[in-house]
């Protein structure tokens, strides 16, 4: 008998299927936390850095490099207001 009409899927596609999202939630982890070192070796203290910072903490929130990177985005930020002045940002290319 059949109680709620949902079709089952068996338990090796599920996991086919989970490690399939792991492998890929790992891609994006490392394409996203190479961004983030390049980035943070190149002082890019920019809002495009802030919000990659985000996605990466959001996929890995013990990333430290990220929190690092965004701390040092907002003790710049800081340092430009109290100054008078605009934060810096990096140089259009």
């Amino acid at each position: 008998r059949r109680f709620c009409q949902v079709k089952r899927v068996p338990e090796s596609e599920r996991d086919h299927a989970k490690e399939a999202l792991k492998k890929e939630k790992a891609v994006k982890f490392k394409k996203l936390s190479s961004e983030v070192i390049r980035r943070r070796r190149e002082q890019l203290l920019d809002d495009e850095s802030m919000k990659l910072t985000a996605k990466v903490l959001e996929i890995n929130p013990e990333f430290y490099t990220a929190w690092n990177l965004r701390r040092l985005i907002i003790d710049q930020s800081l340092k430009g207001e109290q100054q008078g002045g605009q934060p810096q940002q990096e140089a259009p290319p």
